[in-house]
């Protein structure tokens, strides 16, 4: 038994990422909240976006890029661009209805850059 060896892990600011002082969490791009959410997008989020121009259920949207339907798939597909605010439920108060479709959230009067 080695008592040292996990008080010095514990004490040891250089095993702790949190104690990093050069530790910036703002380099990754995937948890700065200013970066523009299309950059991280891939290929087949893209194709999500232009499939679900109407409304359209988990199970079509995932057939159609081509992945089984699964919940790991919903998750890294459709709730991603969902939390990135690009896709919307259109039954947001129940996000578990079996009549549950997904459409692409259009920019609001207040919304529109021009």
């Amino acid at each position: 038994m080695r008592p040292n060896s996990v008080t010095n892990s514990v004490t040891n600011p250089n095993t702790n990422p949190n104690t990093n002082p050069n530790t910036n969490p703002n380099t990754n791009p995937n948890t700065n909240p200013n970066t523009n959410g299309s950059q991280q997008l891939s290929d087949k989020h893209k194709e999500i976006l232009a499939f679900c121009i109407v409304p359209r259920s988990s199970r079509e949207i995932l057939e159609h890029i081509g992945v089984t339907y699964h919940n790991k798939n919903i998750e890294k597909y459709i709730n991603q661009l969902i939390g990135l605010k690009l896709l919307r439920r259109t039954i947001p108060n129940n996000p578990y209805s079996p009549y549950q479709k997904y459409v692409i959230k259009q920019l609001s009067s207040n919304e529109n850059t021009d």
